[in-house]
């Protein structure tokens, strides 16, 4: 069907069907057709008729309004200052609006570009992409994809149904409802998403806080200024990396994983895969259950997992201390500096560089500790106690492994050992109970008591010169190979000192016991080579060999050496915390250039932009500068023509004239302003008057118009100008007679022709009208 709508100045309006579109014209409006398709295009006085219905595309001009209802076929809109589009079936685009775009319903795909005002679509059927947009954006309802670029304002998208992307927004970003993925990049302000969504969600550089209720998919959040707050579940990984606020976050379906928060970090329930940091900054609290491992690194906060760990737990580097409820693998501690509470950890515990205190309730493993400065209490150990270097007290309840201390200043306390134990310069108080063997090494120092019973055998190597009083009770043979003061025996037991007996060694054992002289080699080997003499001593491992016995365990030290070792072991703490602190130091640099680095993007982000937008203009006046160029070569063409008509109706006429008026005409063409024979090809042209014939006093008078109309009498003939004063006498010729008679005077419709061509000259008559009188002219004569 035909449809014909008027609209007010100004304005444009296009309301369709399947037929021919009729569009008002207001101001200038241009029509172009896309590739492959010919409209009909036709002008009626001054509306313009489109005769094919199929693809549109419009050229608004400036200060142009443009409403587009029920269109069936692609719409392309360009310039104008607002643009309207209802229930537009078809791709839909448009281009350098001024003013505010809504599009409500219709089918097909919308692009937008380089749109002054904001932007607003509600119930579209098809893929929306946006770029360049001067205000805010509003998208609700579209069933396709969303990709907006480059938005002054802020953006709101309710209800989309496939994926949505949004980069370069100067404002807030707001979302609720998006079945497929998010991705967020380059947002000014803050995030807001209030539902789930469907897919993935990325959200990278924002300089706001972000606000999340989870996501279908992986959460990948970085480079964020404010806090990270994920109310709602993350069902596949977690990663969060450069924020420089608090993260909190719910659920993590997948793996955690969170590196380089200068706040603190909270996850309120489980994560069903590993959980992993490194560079916290503050605290780290996890409420729910890990089911896999848990590894955190250079977090200086206190780290806090009160649900069920179910994999294997490693911090390294963290200032403050750590507590966890269970651990169902390993536990590994490197450079705890603040302590810890584990409640039960399920295979072996492994501590190096323990600069608190450490509680471990249980231990289904072995339990080993290397440079503790705090003191270790435990509950009951599955394997063996192996301790090092340790400068607090010790105390475990139950171990039913072995157990091997060396070089512990603090006291040690182990009322339950089910295997041997060996304590090498173990110088504080000793108080220890063993099923099996008891090896001791070194001396206690002064006013120290060391009490060992076994069930098995015990062996002594004693420094000589060591000041120590003992007592010792066995079961069998007691073998002493030093020579005790106020040496007292019986049976079973024998009691005497060595030097001034200030410290205590007590020792009750149902084997044997034997006293040798520690011999100073064994003082440098380590302690798995010392321990690996029991066999040369027999015991339980072989025969009875007091001299065998005597060599392997021999003094193991004495004070310099003793010195020596440990003046090289804080040398090596000290380097270590060198080397933490250098570390921490670059990743300080680290943080800062890659801010400066985010602040360099962006500033060369928005040159970029002025960059284009400046580019842009200069193209849009140089296409203007053009078309203005093509319109003066135009003109200058027409000119041309029309002075080639105008100069050849002017040679047509003068040589009518000659013609018919003779030799004299000259005379008075000279008298009219028009020269004689000059010019191209021997055409009659206006020249210079001829010399010999002086002007008339004064200015001639200017030619009056001349109006010709057809039909009827002929024109009044113009009025006849002044006589000039009569010049003076010239000499006659000498041919011509003395009375001869002057020239006779043109006809009339000559003289007329000379008068419409003086006036043409004098540019008091249009060549238009001296055309059309010249016409009339011919045919009075005819």
């Amino acid at each position: 069907m035909d449809e014909r709508m008027d609209t007010p100045a100004g304005g444009v309006r296009v309301q369709g069907g399947w037929g021919p579109l009729t569009v008002g014209r207001s101001g200038r409006l241009s029509v172009r057709p896309r590739s492959g398709e010919q409209p009909a295009i036709a002008t009626e006085g001054e509306a313009l008729v489109i005769t094919n219905a199929g693809a549109l595309e419009l050229g608004l001009p400036e200060g142009c309004a443009l409403t587009i209802v029920g269109r069936q076929g692609a719409v392309e809109v360009r310039d104008g200052s607002q643009v309207t589009a209802q229930n537009v079936t078809g791709a839909l685009t448009v281009r350098g609006c001024q003013g505010t775009v809504t599009i409500e319903g219709g089918d097909g795909g919308a692009q937008l570009s380089n749109i002054g005002g904001a932007v607003e679509i509600r119930g579209r059927s098809g893929d929306v992409k946006a770029g360049g947009i001067g205000r805010r954006v509003t998208l609700v309802d579209i069933a396709g994809s969303v990709r907006l670029n480059d938005v002054a304002g802020s953006c709101n998208l309710e209800r989309i149904a496939g994926d949505a992307q949004v980069q370069d927004v100067a404002g807030d970003v707001g979302v609720a409802g998006v079945g497929g993925g998010l991705r967020l990049h380059d947002v000014s302000g803050h995030v807001a998403v209030t539902t789930p969504v469907g897919g993935d969600l990325l959200v990278h550089d924002v300089k706001g806080g972000v606000m999340a209720a989870g996501s279908g998919g992986s959460t990948r959040i970085n480079d964020v200024q404010g806090n990270i707050h994920l109310t709602g579940p993350v069902s596949g990984d977690g990663h969060l990396s450069d924020c420089h606020g608090n993260a909190t976050l719910q659920s993590v379906g997948g793996n955690l994983r969170v590196s380089d928060t200068a706040g603190a970090l909270e996850l309120t329930g489980d994560a069903g895969g590993d959980v992993s940091g490194t560079d916290i900054a503050s605290d780290v609290l996890v409420g729910g259950r890990v089911g896999g491992n848990l590894r955190l690194k250079d977090a200086r906060g206190r780290v806090t997992v009160q649900g069920v760990v179910g994999g294997d737990v490693h911090l390294r580097d963290l200032a403050q201390s750590a507590q966890l409820e269970s651990v169902g693998g390993t536990l590994r501690l490197d450079d705890l500096l603040g302590g810890g509470r584990f409640a039960a950890v399920g295979g072996d515990v492994q501590v190096r560089h323990l600069g608190g205190e450490l509680h471990v309730n249980e231990v289904g493993g072995s339990l080993r500790l290397t440079d503790g400065d705090g003191n270790l209490s435990a509950g009951t150990l599955g394997g063996d106690l192996q301790l090092q270097d340790t400068r607090g007290e010790v105390k475990v309840e139950q171990v039913n492994g072995g157990a091997t201390i060396t070089r512990a200043s603090g006291a040690v306390m182990l009322p339950g050992v089910n295997g041997d134990v060996r304590l090498i310069d173990c110088t504080d108080a000793v108080d220890v109970q063993a099923a099996g063997s008891v090896y001791y090494a070194g001396a206690p120092r002064a006013e120290a008591t060391a009490r060992l019973q076994t069930a098995g055998q015990a062996l002594l190597a004693l420094d000589p010169a060591a000041n120590v009083a003992l007592n010792l009770q066995g079961g069998a043979e007691i073998d002493i190979a030093l020579t005790l003061q106020d040496e007292q025996r019986d049976e079973h037991q024998v009691t005497g000192r060595l030097g001034d007996g200030s410290a205590h060694l007590e020792v009750t054992a149902q084997g044997r016991i034997g006293v040798v002289p520690r011999d100073p080699a064994a003082a440098e080997a380590s302690p798995n080579e010392e321990a690996s003499s029991w066999a040369g001593w027999g015991g339980r491992w072989g025969a009875w060999n007091p001299g065998a016995w005597a060599a392997a365990w021999s003094s193991v030290g004495d004070p310099e050496a003793w010195g020596q070792r440990y003046a090289h072991h804080f040398q090596r703490r000290y380097e270590q915390m060198a080397e933490r602190i250098a570390r921490r130091a670059a990743q300080e640099a680290e943080r800062a250039t890659r801010v400066a680095e985010r602040e360099a993007r962006r500033a060369e982000r928005e040159a970029s932009r002025w960059v284009a937008r400046a580019t842009e203009g200069a193209q849009r006046y140089v296409t203007d500068a053009a078309h203005m160029a093509n319109l003066a070569g135009e003109t200058s063409r027409v000119s041309q023509e029309v002075s080639k008509t105008v100069s050849d109706t002017v040679r047509q006429t003068l040589t009518t004239l000659r013609e018919s008026l003779g030799p004299d005409v000259e005379h008075l063409l000279g008298d009219l302003g028009f020269g004689g024979r000059h010019g191209g090809r021997g055409g009659w042209m206006p020249g210079p008057p001829r010399a010999g014939r002086p002007e008339g006093p004064g200015p001639r008078p200017p030619a009056q118009r001349i109006r010709v109309e057809n039909g009827g009498t002929p024109p009044p003939a113009p009025p006849t100008p002044p006589t000039p004063p009569t010049p003076p006498a010239w000499p006659s010729p000498p041919s011509a007679a003395p009375d001869a008679a002057p020239p006779a005077s043109p006809p009339a419709p000559a003289r007329d022709r000379l008068q419409i061509l003086e006036a043409v000259r004098r540019g008091t008559l249009t060549i238009e009208e001296a055309e059309r009188l010249l016409d009339t002219l011919e045919r009075g004569q005819r």
